[in-house]
């Protein structure tokens, strides 16, 4: 499945004009899994007609994204690691993978991908401060694992959902767990299970929804 992350990845980011060499050589599974994820994102996006330009560090325009193979925080990056900028209806959202963002309770939390109000986070890359979780558009947790995905997951993701009043927020992962499902549902919460390349029904689903969520949440 690692070749098919990669090229799923790859192929999001050629379509936006831009490649990620040294993440899809280093990176291990996990983080490969939440590039597939990101591929799925970019794909919603340019469905509702958002435009998308990769950022580096350094904050110009490139055509190599450096994604975080880590958690970190948005004001203290590698100066190589970058973004996504995505425009939609004239405004503007950063595309961000393993950040760490302040919730309801200011705790900080890290967020396997999220989207960001574009002027909130170069504010906060300006003032050296985390990112507040009420300019978080989107959040999805992504979680790679076998066959069955743990139940100590769902109810971490629940935790974390209620630190973040997102109205797109969902977890997803190649593997499933039906107590998990019935969990999420029973706080109104999306999951997206089964998803990997191949499964291209859970795939367009999820796009789908992400594309109809994102009409109402930017």
């Amino acid at each position: 499945m690692t070749s098919e992350l990669r090229e799923a990845l790859r192929a999001a980011l050629s379509s936006i004009g831009s490649n990620a060499p040294i993440f899809l050589s280093r990176a291990g599974v996990d983080r490969l899994f939440e590039g597939f994820v990101l591929s799925c994102v970019i794909q919603a996006l340019k469905d509702i007609g958002a435009t998308m330009q990769v950022y580096g560090g350094n904050g110009q325009p490139s055509s190599t994204l450096n994604l975080r193979r880590a958690p970190g925080q948005i004001y203290n990056n590698p100066p190589d690691v970058g973004f996504v900028l995505a425009r939609y209806q004239n405004r503007f959202y950063e595309i961000h993978t393993d950040l760490r963002v302040a919730g309801t309770s200011k705790v900080l939390h890290e967020l396997d991908i999220c989207l960001l109000d574009r002027t909130h986070a170069d504010n906060c890359r300006t003032q050296g401060v985390d990112p507040n979780g009420s300019k978080v558009r989107f959040l999805c947790e992504c979680k790679c694992y076998g066959k069955t995905l743990p139940l100590r997951i769902g109810r971490e993701f629940l935790g974390l959902s209620t630190e973040f009043h997102a109205r797109a927020k969902t977890i997803a992962s190649n593997s499933d767990n039906l107590s998990i499902l019935n969990l999420a549902r029973s706080h109104d919460r999306i999951t997206q299970f089964a998803l990997y390349p191949g499964q291209q029904v859970k795939i367009n689903s999820f796009i789908g929804w992400l594309a109809k969520e994102l009409e109402h949440a930017l």
